[in-house]
């Protein structure tokens, strides 16, 4: 199925943050996986930690990274998860939310989450770490997540599935996944460590909404500056618009450490970093790259409006099914399979 990477370069698989919208990221891979299976007459659908080395991701995005690489499911198990997940973490919010506390229920996340690592690890254990021996095997994928340290939001953490020489930092898949989606206007801060060191984290959207740049960083650190990269695919949550300067409004003056709309705009367009990654690639290493993210139809679905997961399904497949990206697509696929 596979090939082994003495034959080729790394495959690598970058999810930007979105809420709901996140969605979108899974589709768009299932469509990639199911004509992978055509293409190669597989008997059955096949899982994306089964084709890349390296999968990172943000917010959503590191939900959906942990979904894929560190339990390992299928995208068609993926977005089943991701849509229940959905449904019950953001049904309800919670009253007389204000400040930073999130407005909705964090131990709801939580509890969610357990119930997935319990259902899909290989020890059904909820508290298992988020290490995996499976990882540190020859060929094998290897996952991580974006967070940010309460009191450095320039510094983003990795909670890897995998050691490195230099961070031997342990944590439960759970705690991951709280870290990951924590954002300020969603869910309040986690704090992770031995007791007495702990540390505070939230969400990495800010440094890091479209975690491309971290991907190929950490590549270099899981298996060496010299490796080659035979594909890069960036999958985004939809875009945004048109980032727009806007006066904060009286709510936004009482709470000045609040997400206001300008930072949330910035941290959300994340076609900054493609473009940004487009051009170098384009430059240095043509035909390595390639992004993916719907263009029109998801600008006005909020992060939490989970009962419009269907409008998501239904512009990403418009999107995909159109000629150019289907063409795209295609591409992708032959740079995956390596034809």
């Amino acid at each position: 199925m596979s090939t082994s990477r003495s034959n080729r370069g790394l495959r690598l698989l970058s999810l930007d943050g979105g809420g709901i919208r996140g969605l979108s990221e899974l589709a768009m891979l299932h469509e990639i996986m199911a004509r992978i299976q055509h293409r190669e007459n597989l008997a059955r659908l096949p899982k994306p930690c089964e084709y890349f080395d390296l999968i990172g991701g943000t917010s959503t995005g590191g939900l959906a990274a942990l979904l894929l690489g560190r339990l390992q499911l299928s995208t068609e198990q993926a977005i089943t998860e991701y849509g229940n997940l959905a449904s019950l973490v953001f049904k309800e919010k919670k009253s007389g939310w204000l400040g930073n506390d999130g407005q909705y229920k964090a131990t709801k996340l939580e509890t969610v989450v357990k119930e997935l690592v319990q259902k899909y690890s290989a020890t059904n254990n909820p508290d298992e770490s988020m290490l995996d021996a499976r990882a540190e095997e020859p060929g094998a994928c290897k996952t991580f997540v974006c967070a940010a340290p309460a009191d450095n939001l320039a510094c983003p953490t990795l909670f890897r599935t995998y050691r490195i020489p230099d961070a031997s930092f342990d944590c439960k898949i759970w705690e991951a996944a709280r870290a990951t989606c924590a954002a300020p206007t969603l869910f309040k801060r986690i704090r992770i460590g031995a007791e007495g060191t702990e540390q505070e984290y939230i969400d990495a959207g800010l440094g890091c909404y479209n975690p491309v740049f971290e991907v190929v960083a950490e590549a270099d650190v899981a298996f060496g500056k010299d490796q080659k990269v035979d594909c890069l695919i960036s999958l985004g949550s939809g875009q945004k618009g048109v980032i727009a300067l806007k006066k904060p409004n009286w709510f936004q003056k009482m709470f000045p450490t609040d997400a206001i709309p300008v930072l949330e705009r910035l941290s959300m367009d994340s076609e900054i970093a493609a473009e940004q990654m487009q051009a170098w690639y384009h430059r240095h290493w043509p035909g390595v790259y390639y992004r993916l993210n719907v263009e029109q139809g998801m600008q006005d679905i909020g992060v939490g409006e989970w009962k419009r997961l269907g409008e998501v399904l239904t512009h990403t497949t418009k999107y995909i099914q159109g000629g150019r990206i289907s063409v795209e697509v295609d591409t992708i696929v032959d740079k995956i399979i390596g034809s």
